[in-house]
């Protein structure tokens, strides 16, 4: 059984190698963006759920966030959205850091890797597609289960 660690470390190596073989240059920069590819799906969903709630609770509208599009709306978007993808980024790759890079990945992983990169990542959007149409339904009493 793989840890979460394990799989990230194997998945940052990927993301190094492929940055590589796409002509980037190996710098944390690119890395930190493939690896956001791959997560902010998985984190979008989730906050979409907990906004979703708090917004048929009525929570959000008592408060009077999300009403109209306004500097608000933007900052709170960042600080939902974007923030705890790159937070977690930062604390797992710091988590990481003494595990080294190989500077060779074999073609098996590297074809390993991109099977997980790729469906990981399509299972995250349809998770997030998944839940933005069925979640919703299900809270607006629409969908029973």
């Amino acid at each position: 059984m793989v840890t979460f660690k394990q799989f990230f470390i194997e998945l940052r190596d990927f993301c190094y190698h492929l940055n590589l073989k796409q002509g980037g240059r190996p710098d944390k920069f690119s890395l930190m963006a493939k690896l956001w590819g791959f997560f902010f799906s998985y984190f979008g969903a989730v906050v979409f759920i907990v906004t979703q709630t708090l917004a048929h609770f009525g929570i959000l509208q008592k408060y009077g966030l999300f009403r109209e599009m306004s500097f608000k709306t933007i900052v709170l978007g960042i600080i939902f959205f974007l923030l705890p993808t790159e937070l977690f980024l930062l604390y797992m790759l710091r988590k990481v850091r003494d595990t080294p890079i190989p500077e060779v990945l074999p073609p098996e992983k590297y074809k390993q890797g991109m099977r997980r990169y790729a469906i990981g990542t399509v299972i995250g959007l349809l998770l997030m597609w998944g839940v933005g149409f069925y979640f919703v339904s299900f809270l607006r009493g629409r969908l029973h289960w």
